[in-house]
């Protein structure tokens, strides 16, 4: 398995890059979110406040069902819009474009900062 863009997938022995299909995207992503210590993070500092002490398997259950059904929806999203970006960044037209844009968007937070106040203390 190689390592690289999420939105491009490579195979050996081609000229090409191939575009990497909606399912094989989806599950790159759930690998990558399976080993990010935020959902670790989440079932055990935060879920304990929202859990019902007498049903505590069962309330803690579904909160993690939960919390995973909104993961993979999220996971089907990014995989989505990786698809959707790889594709647009293919022609010289779609990779100038996303480069103005976001070109534009970093002089935009840029201008914002720079009118941002500080609070006196």
């Amino acid at each position: 398995m190689r390592s690289g863009p999420v939105f491009v997938a490579r195979e050996e022995g081609r000229a090409n890059d191939v575009p990497a299909s909606l399912a094989r995207l989806t599950r790159q992503e759930f690998l990558v979110a399976a080993g990010n210590p935020k959902a670790i993070l989440v079932f055990t500092a935060f879920f304990p406040q929202f859990v019902d002490p007498a049903a505590y398997a069962t309330s803690f259950a579904t909160l993690g069902a939960i919390f995973l059904s909104l993961e993979v929806v999220t996971i089907v999203i990014y995989a989505a819009l990786g698809a959707r970006l790889g594709n647009l960044s293919r022609g010289a037209r779609g990779l100038k474009w996303f480069n103005r844009m976001s070109g534009a968007l970093m002089i935009d937070f840029g201008v914002m900062l720079a009118f941002v106040r500080r609070p006196a203390n």
